[in-house]
């Protein structure tokens, strides 16, 4: 007979794990004499295989269940994981506590299953997590492998905690300024559309009627060229406007494009300054936290160069690390191309001298954190007013073609 128990000794230590038994009554003696007292010990019913037996149905629940865990989701479970353990308890147990805290057909009680599994086959926990590699980060699963080996998991999660809810600020941060613009392009292509669908071709009707289509101003016959062309061609536009978003979807796996694309958003003089902060933010603090960790410091710089989104600065963390493992120092090879500003450059100087890298580089990250936040307030002052001319002017010159003729008009019944 199989049991799963939970004891604990007189240090207050816990102990879980499956063990054989004859019966109940002889394993309790024998916990007792060891001296632990008994928290659960629960037998564990063979599975019944049916090969006749049909698969169970689908539920509703199932059906829309998430394959994925969200940020939100992983930043929870971590965060609510390192809590448990921080005050003290162990793995298994804490597992066990998320999972009667969350629903039953769930995306994360499917992964807090999966990782008790691998727990109480005896792996650790980098080693449960490295195997739902679709769901984890290799920098995640690095500074959790890190704190096994010195014997600060807990501390480790609650680093690794901090370090997703502020990445998660960060991009929310992100997400606030560029819901304006997308919001008065959006207002734009609608404007666009009711106008040409049934705006112009009325006003077309009623103008063509009182001076025929060859009286026409040029500015109009071209507002009413255009709205014929978008009517006629709509169906060629659409599918242009679908493939030429997929292509871009497609060549943005090619390293090439990558960055050329990336090249040439740098050369904006406002996006520049946000995509530079917003890059070594998450490269410091992530390659911070993964040194704070115990994590060496080459695979430290590989796995938070992977985090970089800039295909550009990729690259050329790339040939630091490069430089690195032909016996640079890490403030010579970072300094050879350029990477990061001279005032964090002096900052990752200093911690090279002093051997407190991790800690420069998690002070560098806070300081580009409120750069980016005033470069960010910037833009939005900057593109308001902009997209504000614009919208009006697209708007009012659509206006103006239209009304231009009836100017027309009212000078032929003058003239009269």
């Amino acid at each position: 007979m199989l049991f799963r128990y939970i004891t604990r000794d007189k240090t207050g230590k816990r102990f879980y794990g499956k063990i054989e038994g004859d019966n109940k009554e002889n394993l309790e003696k024998q916990f007792l004499e060891a001296g632990h007292s008994i928290l659960l010990l629960k037998e564990l019913k063979p599975k019944i295989s049916d090969e006749n037996s049909r698969p169970p149905k689908k539920t509703l629940a199932r059906h829309f269940q998430k394959k994925h865990l969200s940020r939100e989701q992983k930043s929870h479970l971590i965060q609510q994981l390192a809590i448990l353990m921080d005050s003290g308890m162990e793995l298994r147990p804490s597992l066990a506590i998320l999972l009667e805290q969350g629903s039953r057909f769930s995306c994360m009680a499917g992964a807090l299953r999966h990782l008790i599994q691998h727990v109480e086959s005896g792996k650790d926990l980098s080693e449960a997590l490295a195997s739902m590699e679709d769901e984890f980060e290799s920098y995640e699963i690095a500074m959790v492998r890190s704190g096994e080996s010195v014997g600060k998991l807990p501390k480790a999660l609650m680093r690794l905690s901090e370090l997703s809810a502020k990445s998660a600020r960060i991009r929310k941060t992100l997400i606030s300024a560029s819901f304006y613009p997308l919001t008065v392009l959006f207002v734009s292509t609608v404007i666009v559309l009711l106008l040409t669908l049934f705006v112009i071709p009325r006003f077309e009707e009623i103008l063509s009627e009182q001076i025929g289509p060859h009286g026409m101003p040029i500015f109009t016959a071209i507002i009413l060229r255009s709205s014929h062309c978008l009517l006629q061609h709509w169906k060629l536009i659409t599918t242009t406007v679908f493939c030429s978003f997929l292509l871009l979807l497609s060549l943005r796996k090619w390293k090439f494009f990558q960055l050329l694309y990336d090249r040439m958003l740098l050369k904006i003089p406002v996006l520049r300054s946000i995509i530079v902060e917003w890059n070594i933010i998450l490269f410091s603090r992530t390659f911070g936290e993964l040194l704070h960790c115990g994590s060496p410091l080459m695979e430290s710089l590989r796995l938070a160069r992977e985090i970089v989104k800039s295909a550009t600065i990729r690259q050329s963390l790339q040939h630091a690390l490069n430089d690195l493992a032909h016996g640079m120092t890490l403030s010579e090879a970072m300094g050879r191309h350029h990477i990061l500003p001279p005032t964090a450059q002096g900052l990752i100087s200093v911690g090279d001298r002093s051997g407190t890298i991790g800690a420069m580089m998690n002070r560098i990250a806070e300081n580009y954190e409120y750069q980016l936040n005033g470069s960010i307030e910037r833009m939005t002052k900057l593109l308001e007013p902009m997209l504000i001319l614009f919208l009006a002017g697209f708007v009012g010159s659509i206006v103006i073609g239209l009304f231009l003729p009836l100017v027309v008009i009212i000078e032929g019944f003058s003239g009269q």
